[in-house]
């Protein structure tokens, strides 16, 4: 890839009002073949994903507030192809919903063709808590495998861009 643009701390607007996403490094490129390509970066250390669907959706401290997170919710999981009212997909880590949206809306508005959710672990030991989440997201996009660490995989049109996903990792000393 040859790199265009690399944004730190990208912040991208999400469905409904809130906070938009934060996406550790946002990165626009070119492939070879000159097709655009965004990668959303989430690095993670020692921290999780966050908390569940189900229980970012219980923090709600409003009705108000409550009617916000499900159309917020309902919004992402429209643009991944998921099920909101779905016990798998409420399970998941919201923070994986969010930053894969924020990588497709990305990859939209600057016309790229592919996306990708690129996960870069930096755990001093094995990141199993991360990696079976981000696993256990996989499977709900459809990833029937998951593949080993550092392979990409294709999850397929998403918003009309192709979603790629991949996790790496690197050991910190």
């Amino acid at each position: 890839l040859r790199l265009r643009r690399v944004i730190a701390a990208c912040k991208t607007a999400g469905p409904g009002r809130g906070r938009p996403s934060q996406t550790d490094l946002m990165v626009e490129a070119l492939a070879p073949d000159g097709r655009r390509v965004v990668l959303g970066v989430e690095g993670k250390v020692d921290e999780s994903f966050g908390p569940v669907v189900e229980g970012w959706l219980a923090g709600a401290g409003s009705d108000r507030s409550a009617r916000n997170k499900l159309e917020r919710l309902q919004g992402l999981c429209a643009g991944l192809g998921l099920d909101e009212s779905k016990d798998a997909v409420r399970a998941l880590r919201y923070q994986l919903l969010h930053r894969t949206y924020a990588a497709l809306a990305h990859a939209k508005r600057w016309s790229a063709d592919i996306a990708v959710l690129l996960v870069h672990s930096f755990a001093a030991g094995p990141d199993t808590t991360n990696r079976d989440s981000f696993a256990a997201f996989l499977s709900e996009l459809g990833v029937t495998d998951v593949p080993p660490t550092g392979t990409p995989v294709r999850i397929g049109a998403r918003m009309g861009t192709d979603l790629w996903a991949v996790w790496v990792a690197d050991r910190v000393r």
